[in-house]
């Protein structure tokens, strides 16, 4: 204890001592925000302070006591009503009241002071980790070598506790610790006057938390809500709404094959007939689910609706909350609708995953279907006498007739060519309960393939089902099928003098019973040529020709140079090659189909199957050539042409420089397996540096470059694959393959030249042939090397135009990609990371220096003021 003449000797040190402990930062610590969850009340605290200060306190030399405010006055100390949050079981929770500390009496002070005088309120206990805690509170004391001198501490860290040295006597609901040992910090040491040095071990510390426990919240459950499910009109729209159907807790459901295969598989909304057991969580079969054509949208992330196929497929981005809102068209006795099944809303995951939650089904039903009426019929007057005009379709007939099929089209049995299609008389017309059905006599045979295709489709008839629906049926050599479905809605209707009724270009989309008439040539869902027809009387005139024919009608080609540069609106102003661009028009026929999008200078088609809605507008969403920069122009074509000039930016270069890459492909198994056949009679021959060894192909020395932070890559390589077959009408060449990585994205280009399976002709350059899933594949490799295995690819819309043998989402053979990594791009990016470390540690060491800085500061103070005081004893 200091004399009071020494008092003034110390003020100055005392001051200075202060402000390096301000610079420090031992005067105030911050207490962080309670959380919003994991509230804590009613908490309690035990803490003896320290046994042995409290004997000296009240023992015979300092002769003092304790006065507790708010806490109970027993040993050890309790405090109660703490209150907190502890999320995640770490925290802080405070406890109101105070303990002061008095004792040595009037010694160096005024006689009603005590030279101790130490007061600890408003305590925190804050857990900072599963071993970690800490004692925080206010304080204030004398300073013990110079009593006139409070220091006044507020949420200082005065102890650290060590949980992992206590007992956690922690119950459900309650946060409980006992016997915790704490330890005097340098701001404690300060609390307590310099009465104990930092590192003193305290009294242990207990405290129990009760902690509030939000509820577990509710599982998210698929909900669907339809617009309307009774009373319906076949032709209806309903609105289909959907919640709770994003990804669960592990990022699924999962696709199981492409092109969705291991990513989210997103949900089938569909309108159909399914049997009682339908599920594919129950093992049902496909044939369980029948759906009508058109009627299924697939609800998919915003990031996969242009790998599915843009909104031409049926795609729909899901919102992020897993919500959604689509429309679909409802139609009664649909061509395949199941007789035992129940007509209804169904939804279940896509890309072959199996999820109960995503499986739902809302019924709905019909309204009493009134009894269709013929035509009205004059007593006096006679209507004119039917006839039914159909091209079957187009690319048939000329594919038929062309040099690969070299085959020939007949009619007979009454029928007759007209124009570039076929004229069947009407043979009879009956009403029913529920529908009007027309017949029509008269036969159309291809064949071809020296006599291997032959197909006979005879004496077709139209059954009018509703007033904008009607199946189109023909006889074909397995029997009578419902072959098309006819959209009368958006067909033109007319009816003459006579009371004949003639519904013209009426849209007809092939079913799955016609599909199998063709044997598989073409797919269900098909666009077929329009159908126009009369009804009217029985018509007894015979068919205007009955020779053999050749199809006259052309296959609607891409023009070669741009046909129009106005009439597109894009969502955008800026392109970038490979990226994704969307692009409206308007002005074509309600309903057209095969309108094509393609864009130039050389003419690339990018889609050969864009349809118009209800109002003939046409919207084409999906990724613009990769390689093709500079001014360009995109364009629609059908019953007219729109166009749009575009000025397209490079993308950004990637990454360093390759030291080399490999590409294997297959192409394509079956492709290979037909050209090699008795049908295509042909071959395959690799040049320019590509190989072949059983059963793909080979690319090496690929060159270009890849990003090892983004892991985007452009790589090239050089070599040409030649198909001939069909006695060299099929002569084929695709060559100089490029894979382009960019962001989720992946795919492959080709230059594709020659003439196709049916000898039209192909010069298209850079073709993005394939998407590639990367996330699908395998990956291996270490060190410069990477490389993916069993990638799988799906053929592009413009692949398919540029092929002319698949249709777009057909699979190709999975492809093996290997990459070496130029070691000057690794030392590059290594370089750069060992200069931020190496800053980032100066920093570092600068921060962590502060505190040996200050403390050695406190040191020299501290020996300075020894000195003074010895020198000064001295002289006195």
């Amino acid at each position: 204890m200091s004399t009071p003449a020494s008092r003034p000797l110390l003020r100055p040190f005392v001051i200075l001592l202060s402000l390096v402990l301000a610079l420090a930062g031992l005067s105030v610590s911050t207490l962080p925000a309670a959380a919003a969850e994991g509230d804590v009340a009613g908490a309690t605290l035990e803490w003896g302070v320290k046994a042995s200060f409290r004997s000296y306190l009240v023992g015979p030399i300092a002769h003092g006591h304790w006065t507790a405010s708010g806490v109970t006055d027993s040993t050890p100390f309790g405090w109660s009503g703490g209150s907190g949050a502890a999320p995640g079981g770490s925290g802080a929770v405070a406890y109101a009241g105070s303990l002061q500390f008095q004792g040595h009496q009037g010694y160096g002070v005024a006689a009603e002071e005590y030279a101790l005088d130490l007061t600890f309120s408003d305590v925190t206990v804050r857990v900072t980790s599963a071993t970690t805690a800490e004692l925080v509170l206010d304080a204030r004391s004398r300073v013990l070598a110079d009593p006139t001198t409070f220091v006044e501490l507020n949420d200082a860290v005065i102890a650290t506790l060590d949980l992992a040295g206590g007992t956690d006597a922690s119950t459900s609901g309650v946060i409980a610790w006992n016997g915790v040992p704490a330890v005097l910090t340098a701001d404690g040491a300060t609390a307590f006057g310099g009465f104990y040095p930092a590192g003193t071990a305290l009294d242990p510390v207990s405290f129990s938390w009760p902690v509030e426990t939000a509820p577990e919240p509710e599982p998210v459950v698929p909900t669907i809500s339809v617009s309307e499910t009774t009373d319906l009109e076949s032709g209806d729209v309903v609105t289909v709404t959907g919640t709770g159907f994003g990804p669960n807790e592990t990022g699924g459901p999962l696709g199981t094959r492409p092109p969705l295969a291991g990513k989210f598989s997103g949900v089938y909304v569909t309108f159909g007939t399914f049997l009682d057991v339908w599920k594919p969580s129950e093992s049902a079969p496909s044939s369980a689910r029948k759906t009508a054509l058109g009627a299924t949208k697939w609800v998919v992330d915003a990031d996969d609706v242009a790998t599915i196929g843009g909104a031409a497929a049926g795609a729909i981005a899901i919102d992020e909350d897993g919500s959604f809102s689509v429309e679909i068209a409802v139609t009664d006795n649909f061509a395949g609708a199941l007789a035992d099944g129940n007509y209804g809303i169904y939804t279940y995951p896509g890309s072959g995953a199996t999820y109960a939650p995503f499986e739902t089904f809302t019924p709905i039903s019909f309204a009493t279907e009134t009894t269709p009426t013929a035509p009205p019929v004059d007593p006096v007057t006679t209507p004119a006498p039917g006839s039914l005009g159909w091209g079957i379709k187009a690319s048939f007939r000329e594919y038929v007739t062309g040099p690969i099929a070299n085959g020939s089209i007949s009619v007979s049995s009454g029928a007759g060519v007209a124009g570039g299609g076929y004229w069947f008389p009407q043979s009879s017309a009956g009403v029913t309960a529920t529908t009007v059905d027309i017949a029509y006599r008269g036969a159309v045979t291809f064949t071809g393939h020296s006599g291997a295709l032959n197909l006979r489709i005879a004496d077709p008839g139209v059954r009018i089902t509703s007033a904008t629906a009607a199946v189109l049926s023909v006889a074909t050599g397995s029997g009578r099928v419902d072959f098309a479905t006819l959209n009368l809605g958006a067909a033109t209707a007319t009816t003459d003098a006579s009371g004949a009724r003639t519904y013209t270009s009426t849209p007809a989309t092939l079913t799955s019973a016609g599909a199998a008439s063709f044997d598989g040539f073409y797919a269900a869902g098909t666009a077929l040529d329009p159908v126009t027809f009369t009804i009217g009387s029985a018509n007894v005139a015979s068919g205007r020709t009955s020779t053999t024919s050749a199809a006259s009608a052309a296959t609607h080609t891409p023009d070669a140079t741009p046909p129009a540069t106005e009439g597109i609106d894009s969502e955008q102003s800026d392109f970038t090659e490979g990226e994704e661009g969307t692009f409206t028009a308007a002005g074509f026929l309600p309903g057209e189909s095969g309108i094509l999008a393609v864009i130039y200078s050389e003419p690339t088609v990018l889609a050969t199957n864009v349809t118009a809605d209800a109002d003939g507008a046409v919207t084409w969403r999906g990724n613009l050539p990769t390689g093709l920069t500079g001014e360009h122009t995109f364009t629609f074509q059908g019953s007219v042409d729109r166009g749009i000039v575009l000025d397209i930016a490079a993308a950004d270069v990637v990454g360093c420089t390759v030291e080399g890459a490999e590409l294997t492909w297959g192409f394509k198994e079956s492709f290979r397996a037909y050209i090699d056949g008795s049908i295509a009679n042909g071959e395959w021959a690799t040049a320019d540096g590509a190989t072949y060894e059983t059963p793909a192909f080979g690319w090496a020395n690929g060159t270009g470059g890849y990003d090892a932070e983004t892991e985007d890559a452009d790589l090239a390589f050089t070599g040409s694959v030649r198909f001939t077959g069909h006695g060299g009408v099929l002569d084929t060449t695709i060559a100089n393959p490029r894979v382009v990585i960019e962001g989720n994205r992946a795919v492959l280009l080709l230059d594709v030249t020659g003439t196709t399976q049916d000898g039209a002709p192909v010069s298209s350059v850079g073709v993005e042939f394939a998407e590639l899933d990367l996330d699908a594949a395998e990956r291996a490799g270490g060190g410069d090397l990477i490389a993916f295995t069993s990638i799988p690819a799906v053929l592009t819309d413009a692949g398919a135009a540029a092929f002319g043998t698949y249709p777009a989402g057909e699979a190709l053979d999975p492809l093996d990609l290997s990459i070496t990594v130029d070691p000057a791009c690794g030392e590059a990016a290594s370089t750069t990371t060992s200069l931020e470390t190496s800053v980032d540690s100066e920093n570092a060491s600068a921060v962590s220096s502060w505190p040996w800085i200050v403390g050695a500061l406190v040191v020299l103070l501290i020996a300075a003021a020894i000195v003074i005081l010895t020198r000064r004893a001295r002289r006195v």
